[in-house]
C-alpha cells in the first residue's frame, strides 16, 4: 500500500465541480469496499473510543482512492487506524472540547434576553460553523503534508488559510456534508453506508482541486 507521504502531489482539475465528479467516480469505482469501510466507521462512531482514529483512517482511504490506488482493501483502513491512533485522539480531544464549550454556551444562553446576548449567540454560532469547516479539511491537509510538518497547530493553520482563500468551495462542500448528515440522522441508512465515505472524498478532492499547483505539476 502506498504511504500517505507519497501522495502529496494529488491534484484534481475543474474546481469544485471537478472535485464533485472525482468524488462520485471514486466512490462508484470502489463502492463495495467503501461501503464496508463506512459500516466499520459507523460502528467505531458508536464506540466513541475508536471514532477519531477511524475518522483519520477514512480520510486516508479517500486520498488513496482519489489517487487511483488499485489495491484498496481492509488493510488500507487498518494501517492508518493503528499508525495515527494517538495523533487522531489528540485532534479528537481538542475538537470535542472546543465543540462542547461552544455548544454549551449556545444552549445555556439560548433564551437570555437583550442585544448583547443575541450578538453573543451569533458569535458562538459563527465560531461553531467555522470550526466545523476547518475540521472538515483537517485530515485532508494532514495527509497532504510532509511527515515532518504534521502537527495539530500547523494543520489547523493551513486549513484556516485554505478556507479564507477559498470560501465558496469550502462552504459549498460543508453544506453538502450538512445535508448528507441531516438525511443520515433522519433515516439512518446513509449514515451506515456512505456518509463518512462521501464526506472524506469530497473534502479531500476539494483540497486537491484548489491547492496551488507546484512547478513540477505545471509541467505535467
Amino acid at each position: 500500500m502506498t504511504d500517505a507521504g507519497a501522495l502529496r502531489a494529488l491534484r484534481i482539475k475543474g474546481g469544485i465541480f471537478g472535485a464533485l465528479r472525482a468524488s462520485l467516480r471514486a466512490w462508484w469505482r470502489e463502492i463495495f469496499v467503501l461501503t464496508g469501510l463506512n459500516l466499520l466507521w459507523t460502528l467505531a462512531a458508536f464506540s466513541i473510543v475508536a471514532l477519531p482514529p477511524a475518522t483519520a483512517a477514512m480520510f486516508y482511504v479517500a486520498r488513496q482512492v482519489l489517487a487511483n490506488d488499485h489495491f484498496i482493501s481492509w488493510q488500507t483502513f487498518w494501517q492508518p487506524l493503528r499508525r495515527y491512533w494517538w495523533d487522531a485522539w489528540r485532534w479528537g480531544l481538542v475538537f470535542f472540547a472546543l465543540t462542547g464549550v461552544a455548544a454549551s454556551n449556545l444552549w445555556l444562553y439560548r433564551d437570555a434576553p437583550g442585544t448583547f446576548w443575541t450578538i453573543l449567540r451569533w458569535v458562538w454560532a459563527t465560531l461553531v460553523v467555522v470550526w466545523m469547516i476547518l475540521n472538515l479539511f483537517f485530515w485532508p491537509f494532514w495527509f497532504a503534508q510532509d511527515e515532518s510538518h504534521r502537527s495539530l497547530r500547523t494543520t489547523w493553520r493551513n486549513a484556516l488559510a485554505f478556507v479564507a482563500a477559498n470560501p465558496f468551495p469550502a462552504f459549498f462542500v460543508a453544506l453538502i456534508v450538512f445535508l448528507l448528515g441531516t438525511v443520515s440522522f433522519l433515516y439512518g441508512v446513509p449514515l451506515g453506508v456512505l456518509f463518512m465515505t462521501l464526506t472524506a472524498l469530497l473534502a479531500t478532492a476539494t483540497l486537491a482541486a484548489y491547492l496551488p499547483r507546484e512547478p513540477e505539476d505545471e509541467r505535467t
